[in-house]
Formats: structure tokens, C-alpha cells, sequence
């Protein structure tokens, strides 16, 4: 049984002790979480970069199909829609990954104002 089908039986009963129980496992997951949001900087901090990343992902994404002129669903069946799909994701994700290769070589030297290189002999 997939995970799909457990759920959509669950959901056609109101009164299902078990769809309780996981509904509320699933409140207590959340607010364990959020907890530690609000807790930890660093997860703040984490969880803003890879919401800025994301965002920059679609923006470039939007970008792209602007410049071909589709902002449309291409194809008629849905295995082309899919092949379009796939075809419009590879190439932001494709920059993307290309961009941070090369960026990374570009902090490896950096160092914070007034702390000098050690020589080692």
C-alpha cells in the first residue's frame, strides 16, 4: 500500500482514531520544529539562505521562458508536457551549479581584515 492510498483512506473517515493520531503526531513534528526555529539562529540563518536560493532558482527559471517567449505548458500528451517540464528545469539548475562551482574557488583565499598568512617551512 503507497503512502497515497493510506492517506486517502484515512481522509474518508471523520471519526478514525488512527487518522487522529496521525494528524496529531503530525502538530507535535511541527511544533518541535518551529521551536527550534525560533530557538537556533543558525537554523534561522540556514533556512533564509535556502529560501533566498530557491527563489533566485525560480526567478532565473522565469527568466529563461521569458526570453522564449513560452510561459505556456508545451505539448499535447503528458509525457511531452513532462519532457518540457524537464527540459526548462536542466538549464537554470545547470547555471546554477556551474555558477557555485566556480564561486567557490573565488572565497577559498579570503581571509578577515588583519589576519596574515602563516608561512610554514
Amino acid at each position: 500500500m503507497t503512502q497515497c492510498t493510506l492517506v486517502r483512506k484515512l481522509c474518508t473517515y471523520d471519526v478514525d482514531p488512527t487518522r487522529r493520531a496521525i494528524f496529531e503526531y503530525d502538530r507535535l513534528a511541527r511544533s518541535i520544529y518551529t521551536l527550534r526555529y525560533l530557538r537556533d539562529p543558525t537554523l534561522q540563518r540556514d533556512v533564509h539562505r535556502s529560501q533566498n536560493r530557491i527563489e533566485s532558482y525560480h526567478q532565473l527559471r522565469f527568466a529563461i521562458a521569458q526570453v522564449g517567449g513560452k510561459k505556456e505548458l508545451t505539448g499535447r500528451t503528458d509525457l511531452e508536457i513532462e519532457i518540457s517540464n524537464q527540459c526548462a528545469r536542466w538549464l537554470p539548475t545547470r547555471s546554477c551549479s556551474t555558477t557555485r562551482r566556480s564561486c567557490r574557488g573565488c572565497f577559498r583565499g579570503a581571509r578577515p581584515a588583519g589576519v596574515r598568512r602563516r608561512l610554514h617551512w
